[in-house]
């Protein structure tokens, strides 16, 4: 005991002197050194960097969807507006967004990667870069599902009834009516739309591959925006019992909307003819929607119905951008 009070005690003692400051300045420069501490230079150059990326590879996918939204709904506006002798059209639709920005928060306050491990951890920037646009293939979904898709439909819908007022405002008493030409016009235009919704696909970037247009997460996620949407416009015509499960997917909604657009279709086909009789004993001219009497053509030219998916048949996203 006396030697090693005297002799061991003592050297361990300046051993953890020297050791333990040592140590914990290890720990303290490794930190710093650490590309994924937060709060170093190094670190928020890659943060700003990154963001910058994302944020331009975003605009030019909200552009893109945009773009693809405005000819969708101007060829199905076109397409059933030949079935009413109307030659001439002078509303164009037109989805653009000026300020992509507004859709883009959750990038705008996006604060880096996190990782669970040391082994995880990115040591380059272009690890970085590919970690985050992992993270981000997740977040456009139910990012978009609750901001941007909405948007396209809600603003759609708006040019389908003042359409149908154009169109049919002159002849309906009561143009809510489910009755009313003008609802069954509105009813089988936005079913088309809402079908093309759900079943087109889109090169967001010319070295991507083709990706839906309405991303599938969006749907799934029967508490998103864009799902309550699309089950609004079913609840009156939704006839099973799992309403409150709809859409649940885009197959689903796909065949849903192509089976109510046929239907609609053949109603307000049946009320033109009957409204074209109508007008003929009265004399009354069909007026076209820019003010001039149409010329009534010899040749009937119905629009070929939407196809109804296939039940089961896959209609996933091939790149996997977060649908």
């Amino acid at each position: 005991l006396f030697i090693l009070h005297i002799y061991i005690f003592p050297c361990l003692s300046l051993l953890a002197f020297i050791y333990i400051p040592c140590f914990f300045l290890y720990v303290y420069n490794c930190a710093l050194l650490d590309p994924m501490n937060h709060n170093t230079a190094l670190y928020q150059e890659w943060l700003s960097k990154c963001r910058g990326v994302l944020i331009e590879m975003e605009t030019k996918n909200i552009t893109q969807r945009a773009s693809s939204w405005t000819s969708i709904v101007n060829n199905e506006t076109t397409r059933l507006n030949m079935c009413f002798d109307h030659t001439t059209i002078d509303t164009v639709f037109d989805y653009s967004v000026r300020d992509p920005s507004k859709y883009l928060t959750f990038l705008l306050e996006w604060n880096g990667i996190k990782t669970r491990s040391v082994a995880s951890r990115p040591s380059t920037y272009e690890e970085f870069e590919a970690k985050a646009k992992n993270w981000l293939n997740g977040r456009r979904a139910p990012n978009y599902g609750n901001t941007l898709f909405p948007d396209m439909i809600k603003s759609a819908d708006e040019f389908v009834k003042h359409t149908a007022h154009l169109l049919f405002g002159g002849y309906d008493d009561n143009p809510t009516s489910n009755d009313s030409i003008s609802m069954q016009y509105c009813k089988t235009l936005m079913f088309a739309l809402l079908y093309k919704l759900c079943t087109e696909r889109i090169a967001v970037h010319q070295s991507w591959k083709k990706t839906m247009l309405l991303c599938e997460n969006s749907v799934k996620n029967i508490h998103s925006n864009t799902a309550k949407l699309l089950q609004k416009y079913a609840i009156h015509d939704y006839s099973e019992k799992d309403l409150n499960s709809f859409p649940g997917s885009l197959q689903r909604a796909a065949q849903f909307f192509s089976e109510q657009h046929n239907r609609y279709l053949a109603l307000v086909l049946d009320s033109y003819k009957k409204l074209r009789v109508s007008d003929s004993m009265n004399q009354k001219p069909i007026v076209s929607m820019s003010g001039d009497v149409a010329t009534h053509r010899a040749t009937n030219i119905l629009p070929v119905p939407l196809p109804i998916p296939v039940a089961g048949a896959a209609m996933t996203n091939i790149d996997g951008d977060g649908t």
